[in-house]
């Protein structure tokens, strides 16, 4: 009962798409009653136990013990390892078996013969769809009110999340679907068909533990289309006469949704929500013939999967791939996939039918949208030459209705369609996919950014930009979008020509967007793509004042430490071609003092917190920073968690850390700081807990955090999305938006540059004037200091650990102006590698220290 509760209140922030499940706990119990904590995944085709590390789990036919899986003639098959006893990694056991390619296609076929050939359901008026509740003869009733049922399908309102709400504003106002229960009861109870055979009969046979079980998959057709027939001949004299059922007026009930007492039963596909056909019963209310249904166990009854199915039933495809790449094709924008907001206007034209068509773009001009709550002027479409292929664009926006504020962000989407395709289940190619910074077909990219809008200074779209326009097979084509404007109350965008001169594209500026800069020289640095017209020069901007200029690749600014103070600043780069076209980006970065103690996070200054968990799932969240050229000690670790309310964790308050190396735009298996568990037993919000490892990091890094079972993560939705990645057992790493979260956990590092016994940066330094000529410098740089009198002085060159790599002057000074020459070696003549360096004077109780760049 502990896990139904969990799933039941919960699944609204889980977001599970519609049949595709992930990580369900599945609790098995084997022959000798030893319990086994398990879960499952798949959708309504296959599906599959396993482990918390992925490593896929059957139960043997023989002795109906459970044992790990090994692949048997391409096919899943238990080994002779039982999984309560044997260790998968020592045995070279592989985790993630699956069922073969052939045999999920040929189920999936199964499951699809006895559609209605060219039937959808009907797409517009009042559908009064048919929920039936079943529970077995070895189980009691509902304890679960009918009302917290009805509201998940019938509330009213603009602020309600239910699956009347969800498609009445979908279709604008077109289709509108009453949700009937049966058997009637009051709303304080919740009645249910009990079925004459328990709960095992509907379980797979097993000679040791399941004798009563089905066997083969006509003996579960016969099983399940026998319930279901018994069912609805128990409440079909409650359904009222007058009660149209029949929309389309075809003969057949509109739809009818099981809800089935209980969890699912992972690799039973009885028990396991999916959508079919009731063809081998004859099953009729008010004569007419049941045939589509849903089935969704008690577990499996959250808004979004019902939105989900339903949009299924008027003939509406899946948009994920089948084959779980961890490629996300449409992803968070669209229903079919991992969305709760809007399906896209494709989808809601070819499928849904609510809108008449996507008018065609045909000339060079000016076009502006409504967003796609809007019911006109919400899409364009625009054929691609040469291709069967085209290019949908609309308009989203955040917060333009309930549904809709689970989008990332605003602007315009633009997105491929490949007509010959139906879905992108086989994927890729896909029949839907959305256009997004630094994906293509191997890639996910950066989904969040999906959206193009002047604010996020996306406003261009061609061959040349990133993302950049190609074809389903990778293929460039031509196609010049300029000019995409404002996320506003509307959003304009210009179809430009070919051969007009379109501004080039900034593919990068670095330092990134929130980067922690130190407060030394750092190089400002551009990568800019010329389209169709050389660059004729780079200009470069530090909180808006023109530093200067660069003629040639690689366009790069160096910032001179003298004109930096700690805080918030804005660069900028404004890339002009020959042509007189020009593109600007702009990034907020935040200048520190290394020496200090700085907190590195996403964390915003008015956070809207939220905590996201998996329940009984252990989860992993990471957060990746890019720390730059500059080591760091890390002293602190700081995050916010929650318990569960549901469940109690195995180990109050623990959790298990670690930094991984980030690279090339994933989580790498390097682990550069083992940090081992943070007790937080009492869930303090402001938790934070003291590294004692002196190991310095740099670079691109990701923060680890292992939940356990029942702690939940604190996220900030405020935050900018696409720094946050979690992960499942036996899933890859994907940005935390694909489990519908919108914003960044609250995971902070507190670094500080290392220091040692013989140079503390954190000493303060005494007013002496030191100053160093170039800065940065190639070869060598001119020390230039001052003396007060005529103590002994020395000149001491240091690196960023603190270490002393050369005693540049050692002697009696006397009161004046001097200088120095470093050549860029050490004492043992060795030439010192690219990076900063610090020069440290220091006379009688006076002190200086000079950070200098040196580039080879």
């Amino acid at each position: 009962m502990k896990y139904m509760l969990i799933f039941f209140f919960c699944l609204l922030t889980v977001l599970l798409s519609g049949a595709n499940l992930y990580n369900i706990p599945s609790p098995v119990k084997q022959p000798d009653g030893t319990v086994l904590q398990l879960l499952a995944s798949g959708d309504e085709y296959a599906n599959r136990l396993h482990d918390e590390d992925g490593y896929t789990i059957i139960q043997s036919p023989i002795d109906g013990y459970y044992y790990y899986a090994e692949l048997r003639n391409g096919e899943p098959a238990p080994s002779v390892h039982r999984a309560d006893s044997s260790d998968p990694r020592a045995l070279g056991i592989n985790p993630g078996i699956r069922v073969s390619k052939e045999t999920y296609k040929a189920k999936k076929q199964f499951m699809n013969s006895h559609s209605r050939a060219g039937i959808r359901g009907p797409n517009t008026g009042t559908v009064n769809n048919i929920v039936v509740y079943i529970r077995f003869s070895d189980q009691a009733e509902f304890d679960i009110p009918r009302s917290v049922f009805d509201a998940k399908f019938n509330a009213e309102g603009d602020d309600a999340i239910s699956l009347r709400n969800y498609f009445h504003k979908a279709s604008y106002n077109q289709l509108n679907y009453v949700s009937h229960h049966y058997p009637v009861c009051s709303p304080q109870i919740n009645l249910s068909y009990q079925d004459v055979h328990p709960r095992d009969y509907y379980v797979p046979y097993n000679s040791s533990t399941n004798p009563q079980g089905y066997y083969g998959e006509w003996q579960r057709v016969e099983r399940e289309q026998g319930l279901l027939a018994n069912a609805i001949a128990a409440i079909a004299d409650q359904v009222p006469a007058e009660l149209n059922i029949d929309a389309d007026h075809d003969g057949y009930v509109d739809n009818v949704c099981f809800i089935i007492r209980g969890p699912h039963t992972a690799w039973a596909d009885l028990l396991w929500a999916h959508r079919w056909a009731l063809y081998n019963e004859n099953a009729y209310i008010n004569n007419k013939q049941v045939w589509d249904f849903t089935f969704q166990t008690e577990d499996h009854n959250d808004v979004n999967t019902l939105c989900h199915e339903m949009f299924h039933s008027v003939g509406a495809p899946d948009l994920y791939h089948y084959e779980h790449d961890g490629l996300t094709p449409a992803g968070c924008w669209d229903l079919m996939e991992s969305g709760f907001g809007h399906m896209g206007m494709y989808m809601k034209h070819v499928y849904g039918g609510w809108i008449d068509g996507i008018p065609v773009i045909t000339s060079l001009d000016t076009y502006t949208l409504h967003p796609v709550t809007s019911a006109t002027n919400n899409c364009f479409q625009m054929s691609i030459p040469g291709s069967y292929e085209t290019l949908v664009f609309e308009y989203r926006k955040k917060d333009s209705d309930i549904f809709e504020a689970n989008l990332p962000g605003s602007g315009l989407l633009i997105y491929r369609i490949n007509s010959s395709l139906e879905g992108n289940s086989d994927g890729p190619p896909d029949e839907v996919y959305i256009f997004r910074p630094d994906g293509n077909n191997m890639n996910n990219g950066r989904l969040a950014e999906a959206a193009f809008c002047l604010e996020e200074q996306r406003t261009v779209f061609n061959s040349f930009s990133n993302p950049q326009a190609c074809l389903s097979d990778g293929s460039p084509f031509n196609v010049n979008i300029v000019e995409i404007g404002s996320a506003g109350e509307t959003i304009s965008f210009r179809l430009a020509a070919n051969t007009e001169d379109s501004p080039p594209t900034i593919q990068s500026l670095v330092p990134s967007e929130g980067t922690h800069v130190p407060n030394s020289s750092f190089a400002i640095a551009v990568d800019v793509t010329p389209t169709g017209s050389s660059i004729e020069r780079v200009e470069f901007f530090f909180d808006e004042a023109l530093l200067g200029e660069d003629l040639w690749p690689p366009y790069i600014w160096m910032m001179d430490e003298d004109n930096l103070t700690l805080g918030s600043h804005e660069i900028s780069v404004v890339a002009w071609q020959q042509n007189g076209t020009h593109s600007t980006k702009t990034n907020q970065i935040e200048i520190i003092d290394p020496c200090l103690l700085n907190w590195f996070d996403y964390v915003t200054s008015d956070p809207e917190w939220e905590a996201f968990g998996r329940g009984a799932v252990p989860i992993k969240v990471a957060v990746e920073m890019d720390l730059g050229d500059q080591d760091y000690r890390v002293h602190a670790l700081r995050f916010q968690m929650a318990r569960d309310t549901w469940g109690d964790p195995y180990s109050l308050g623990m959790v298990y850390s670690r930094i991984n190396r980030f690279a090339d735009g994933a989580i790498t298996d390097e682990v550069l700081m083992d940090l081992g568990y943070c007790y937080n037993i009492d869930y303090s919000p402001d938790f934070t807990t003291v590294i004692q490892d002196t190991t310095t990091i740099s670079g691109q890094i990701a923060v680890i955090l292992e939940f356990e079972e029942y702690q939940n993560i604190i996220f900030d939705n405020n935050a900018i999305c696409g720094h946050t990645w979690i992960t499942e057992p036996g899933r890859p790493w994907t940005d935390a938006l694909a489990r519908g979260i919108i914003g960044a956990a609250d995971i902070r590092l507190q670094l500080q540059a290392p220091t040692s016994a013989a140079f503390d940066p954190l000493v303060p330094a005494a007013k002496l004037k030191l100053s160093n000529r170039p800065n940065p410098f190639i070869e060598n740089t001119e020390i230039h200091y001052s003396l007060k009198d005529n103590s002994l002085y020395t000149i001491s060159i240091y690196n960023l650990k603190g270490q002393k790599i050369r005693s540049l002057v050692q002697g009696k000074g006397q009161a004046g102006n001097f200088s120095a020459i470093w050549d860029g070696k050490d004492d043992a003549g060795k030439q010192a590698a690219s990076g900063v360096y610090l020069c440290r004077v220091i006379t009688g109780n006076q002190s200086a220290i000079r950070r200098m760049v040196l580039i080879r």
